[in-house]
């Protein structure tokens, strides 16, 4: 993956509401490994359809386990990189179990969450619908698609009536 900008737009839906969307901006220079790795998994569709597993209010939401018990993943392990980027409302990490455990679970602080600086490796943030779409997800509600693309996420999404 190169350097420029990358990001990803995240389309979720829950039974008897009309879908919603939100924009990443992936943190290639910081964390090339994890940005890569969450990358490609999302453009072959691992994605597609899992549910959101975790929700801790004013903590994080948390996707990317195919399980949906918090114990699955890709099949394989990614090393972690730790970087002097802060785990500030928004933030984009990868989930572990530990030293270089980390796979496919991702997880989006939904407020501060300094104690994590330093252990989890932080790998983008969202841009876009972090209040009114990611503070929202319950577990259950599913991720439709990631869809990865060259930007920042500033984009503009279309209306929820088009999804």
């Amino acid at each position: 993956m190169s350097k420029t900008p990358r990001a990803a737009k995240v389309t979720v839906e829950r039974p008897g509401f009309i879908p919603g969307q939100f924009t990443l901006r992936l943190d290639t220079a910081n964390s090339p490994l994890a940005a890569r790795n969450f990358a490609r998994l999302a453009e072959a569709g691992f994605f597609d359809g899992l549910e959101i597993h975790r929700m801790v209010p004013g903590f994080v939401v948390q996707d990317g386990d195919p399980q949906g018990d918090g114990k699955g993943g890709p099949g394989y392990m990614i090393r972690d990189e730790i970087t002097p980027s802060l785990f500030l409302a928004g933030t984009l990490g990868m989930a572990s179990s530990g030293k270089d455990t980390a796979g496919s679970q991702w997880f989006i602080t939904l407020t501060p969450q300094f104690h994590l600086n330093g252990r989890y490796t932080p790998f983008g943030h969202v841009v876009q619908n972090l209040p009114g779409v990611v503070s929202l997800l319950l577990p259950g509600d599913r991720v439709v698609r990631i869809e990865v693309y060259e930007g920042d996420g500033t984009e503009e999404l279309p209306p929820p009536e088009s999804l």
